[in-house]
């Protein structure tokens, strides 16, 4: 839907007038950072700048040419062991965020696994209501879903608000 040249470029004017200010607010000392805000592993910079990002080339790019045909997916076994990988290297990034041994980091560890599980049970439930059957793509979803929304926090909430 795009070429790569204007991709290119935008993904470099991105870097200095989105991703850099966000990281200084929440990380540099900044506006965000004074005003108390904690970002555990890196989750809010990344996701706050990855979903207004998203949007923006979104409502620049306009609507898909052909809106009603939903892509199905190409290789579902892949995608299941995509989902694994990430799940298992999610608890490397965020147990190590705490950059050191002990209760901080085992919080981290264990909501690693919490949110993940609760996400892909939810998405499957979801799926089973309004699709009638509950499926691979959606439990992966799910589990994707759920290791994103804990990064932020994944350090600061107890076990059973994950």
């Amino acid at each position: 839907r795009c070429r790569f040249m204007p991709y290119l470029l935008f993904i470099c004017i991105w870097m200095f007038v989105v991703y850099a200010p966000l990281g200084f607010w929440n990380w540099g000392g900044g506006w965000m950072f004074q005003y108390g805000a904690w970002d555990f592993a890196g989750g809010m910079v990344v996701h706050e700048s990855a979903g207004f990002s998203a949007l923006g080339a979104l409502l620049a790019l306009g609507p898909r040419d052909q809106p009603d045909r939903i892509p199905a997916p190409h290789n579902i076994p892949y995608v299941i062991l995509g989902t694994g990988f990430l799940w298992f290297g999610w608890f490397g990034f965020n147990g190590g965020s705490a950059l050191t041994i002990g209760g901080l980091a085992t919080i981290a560890f264990v909501n690693t696994q919490i949110a993940p599980a609760i996400g892909m049970m939810t998405w499957l439930l979801m799926d089973w209501k309004f699709l009638g059957k509950p499926n691979m793509m959606g439990a992966c979803a799910g589990a994707v879903t759920g290791l994103v929304v804990i990064t932020p926090s994944a350090g600061f909430v107890q076990p059973h608000l994950a």
